[in-house]
C-alpha cells in the first residue's frame, strides 16, 4: 500500500466523485479508477458504492479513511522534522492540550519563540485527556499538556507551574450563585453535567467529598467532554456544570457565573512527552524555552 494511493483514495472520498477527484490530482480518470480498484484488490473488500451520481464510502471504505488520515497525517509530521541544518530552526510542533487555563503557560512560550524563530509552525489540538494521550502515543503529537492525574510511566514530563480551580459554571439566577464557594452539602442539591474524566477518580472530587459522600449521592443530569456546548445547556437552564475556572468567559456571557468549591479545590497539569522519543530541533527549542518561561511564575 503506496502513500500516494492513500492520497488517492482520501480525495474520492473527499470530493465523493472519481471525475472531480481526478481533476483535484491532475491525473486521468481511468488511471484514478485503476488505483482504486487495486487497492480494493490488495484489501479484499470494497471501499465505495458507485452510483451514478455519487462514490460513497461503504463501511469498511470509512474505517480506512481514518486509518488514511492518521497515516498521511503521521508522514507529514515526521517530513516535517528533517528540516535544514543552519542556524534557522524549521518544523512544526504538534501539541495536544486538555482544557485548562495553564495553556497560556504554552502559548507564552510560543511568542516567545516566535519572535527568535520565525520559521517554527504551531498545530494545536484540543481534546480530552483520552484523545491527547492516544495521538501522543500513535505520534500524531510531540507533547501533551494534561490535569493530573496522569499515569506518567510511559512519558517525560514537566509539571506546569500554574493550578487550576475546580467549581461550578451556573446561571447567575441560580440561587447558588450568590454563595461565594459551594460546599459538599451545597453541590448534592445542584444538578450537574459532569465532565468525562469525573469517572477515572480525576480532579479530586472524590477526596474532596470525603468517605461518606461519593459520585452517586450527586444529581448529574449528563456529562461532557468539552466545556463549550456544555456552557450552552448551562445557559439554556438544562443543568449547571462542573469545570475550572477560566474556561469560560462569564464576563462576556453576563448571564453566567463560576462558584468555586468550599474548600478549594485546586488541580496541577503536566507537559507529557514519550520516552526514549527523539526530539527533532524544533520540539528541543520549544522545550529549552518552556523551562525558562517557567521559572517567570
Amino acid at each position: 500500500m503506496e502513500i500516494r494511493v492513500l492520497n488517492y483514495f482520501l480525495t474520492v472520498a473527499q470530493e465523493e466523485s472519481i471525475t472531480n477527484a481526478a481533476d483535484r490530482l491532475h491525473i486521468t480518470q481511468p488511471t484514478l479508477s485503476r488505483q482504486i480498484a487495486e487497492l480494493e484488490n490488495e484489501l479484499h473488500t470494497t471501499l465505495f458504492n458507485r452510483t451514478n451520481r455519487k462514490t460513497l464510502l461503504t463501511d469498511e471504505g470509512l474505517r480506512l479513511k481514518q486509518h488514511a488520515e492518521e497515516i498521511l497525517a503521521l508522514v507529514d509530521k515526521t517530513t516535517s522534522e528533517f528540516e535544514p541544518s543552519n542556524e534557522t530552526i524549521h518544523g512544526t510542533i504538534h501539541l495536544g492540550a486538555a482544557e485548562t487555563n495553564v495553556i497560556r503557560v504554552i502559548t507564552d512560550t510560543f511568542y516567545d519563540m516566535q519572535q527568535m524563530q520565525p520559521k517554527i509552525n504551531y498545530n494545536m489540538y484540543s481534546g480530552t485527556a483520552y484523545d491527547v494521550m492516544e495521538r501522543l502515543n500513535q505520534g500524531l503529537l510531540d507533547f501533551g499538556l494534561l490535569l493530573e492525574p496522569v499515569n506518567k510511566e510511559q512519558y517525560e514530563y514537566i509539571p506546569m507551574p500554574l493550578s487550576d480551580t475546580l467549581g461550578v459554571l451556573m446561571k447567575k439566577e441560580n440561587p447558588y450563585a450568590s454563595h461565594k464557594g459551594l460546599t459538599v452539602e451545597d453541590l448534592m442539591h445542584i444538578p450537574l453535567l459532569m465532565p468525562a474524566r469525573i469517572h477515572e477518580k480525576a480532579f479530586g472530587l472524590n477526596d474532596w467529598l470525603g468517605q461518606d459522600i461519593n459520585l452517586n449521592n450527586l444529581q448529574i443530569a449528563g456529562s461532557y467532554n468539552l466545556i463549550y456546548n456544555a456552557s450552552h445547556m448551562v445557559s439554556s437552564n438544562v443543568s449547571c456544570a462542573l469545570t475550572i475556572s477560566c474556561l469560560v468567559n462569564t464576563a462576556a456571557d453576563d448571564s453566567l457565573c463560576f462558584v468555586p468549591l468550599q474548600p478549594p479545590t485546586h488541580i496541577r497539569s503536566v507537559l507529557v512527552w514519550k520516552k526514549y522519543r527523539i526530539l527533532s530541533k524544533s520540539a528541543k527549542f520549544f522545550l529549552d524555552n518552556l523551562k525558562e518561561k517557567i521559572k517567570q511564575y
